[in-house]
Formats: structure tokens, sequence, C-alpha cells
């Protein structure tokens, strides 16, 4: 059974064929926000899916939200996955069915395209696989060792950070972002964040007909 804590605890990394996703809602961007909101953040966004996910029969685990404490969890965070703010947190055992991890992106997508106040992140045990499968449209310098905090789904599209091209873009754009400083620029509207058509159609395609197909 899914257990935060214990999952936290027990792994530095992702395990293998093991998907790991996060939400975040704009107003509980702080570290004191309540958790009671946002239990009923939880709550709404798994009665929107219920519809979804009713008669979806998952090979391992199934799509699973819980709320991520900064004061109780902050500290597993070795790796610095989290924004250290409360949010909702999943992991997913997938086993060999790669259809399960990309119907969890659909889920996300669907849940911030009805929720535009919502920003979700996605990794697995190779890191930004939405980026891996969109290799041949991915802009160069968009690698393994910069892509991180950069790849999120907001509004039901994947949205990727770009690069401080002069000084005076640092003034909004992170060049190393964190988590915290990645979520300020998704919520504020001061960057354009959206890929090109090419790269944000390679980033969907694997998601495009579900989940009729899942």
């Amino acid at each position: 059974a899914f257990s935060l804590q214990a999952d936290l605890e027990g792994s530095k990394g992702i395990a293998p064929n093991t998907v790991e996703y996060q939400i975040y809602a704009d107003e509980h961007s702080s570290t004191n926000s309540s958790l009671a909101a946002l239990e009923a953040i939880r709550l709404r966004c798994m009665e929107a899916l219920e519809p979804f996910l009713k008669d979806y029969i998952w090979q391992q685990e199934p799509f699973n939200l819980k709320l991520w404490d900064p004061a109780v969890h902050a500290k597993f965070d070795k790796e610095n996955r989290h924004a250290h703010v409360p949010h909702l947190f999943g992991r997913t055992h997938f086993g060999d069915n790669l259809e399960d991890e990309w119907f969890i992106v659909w889920l996300l997508l669907e849940l911030t395209r009805r929720a535009p106040d919502l920003s979700a992140s996605v990794l697995d045990d190779d890191g930004h696989f939405l980026l891996i499968e969109a290799a041949d449209a991915v802009p160069r310098w968009l690698q393994p060792e910069t892509a991180d905090h950069r790849v999120w789904l907001r509004g039901g599209k994947v949205h990727i950070l770009p690069r401080p091209r002069s000084p005076g873009d640092l003034a909004v754009l992170p060049a190393r972002p964190t988590a915290e400083s990645a979520l300020r620029v998704l919520q504020s509207g001061r960057a354009e964040t959206l890929p090109n058509p090419r790269l944000q159609a390679a980033l969907l395609k694997r998601v495009s007909g579900m989940p009729q197909e899942a």
C-alpha cells in the first residue's frame, strides 16, 4: 500500500518503473497554507477524475494523491524535487505497462485543464520522460542536466521555462530554477512558457486519444 512517509524515507530517487507527480495550487504558495483547504482540493481532484478512473484497470498501482506537508516531509526531500509548500503528491509503480504512466500524464493534463490555477510536474526513474519522448523536437539547450524544474503541466498543456537570454531576463527567469522559483514564473505569467506548436504536439503525442484508449 502507498505510504507517503515510508516511500520518501525508503528511496533516495525514484524506483524503477515508477512515476512520481506533484500538483501545486496557486492559492497554496506559502509554507503556512491550510492543509484542510488543500485536502478539499485533493478531494475535488479525485472527484473530477472519478469518471475516468472507475473502470480503469491498473497493472500494479493506481493513481493516488496525498498531502505533502513541508513541516513533516521536507526533511526527506534530499534531491530537492519538491517546492517546500503544501501540495499534492503521488507515486505509482506501473511495472512494464507504459500506458499506465501515460494515462497518468493525461489525468494531470485534464486536472490542469479543468482548474487553471493548478500546476503539475511529473517524473519517472528516467527523469523527464516527456522530453525523452519528444527528443527530436526539444531544443538543444534543454538537456537532462538543464531540465530540472523546467517542465510543467498547466492549463491542459505542457509548459517549459525558457532559459534567460540576457541579464535583464534574470529578473523574471531564474538561470537554475528551483521548484519554488519555477512556480512563481508560471503563476505570474510574466514569461512565455508555452513551447512552439511542433514541440507541444510532440510532447503530447502519446496522450492523444486518451482516455478512450486507456
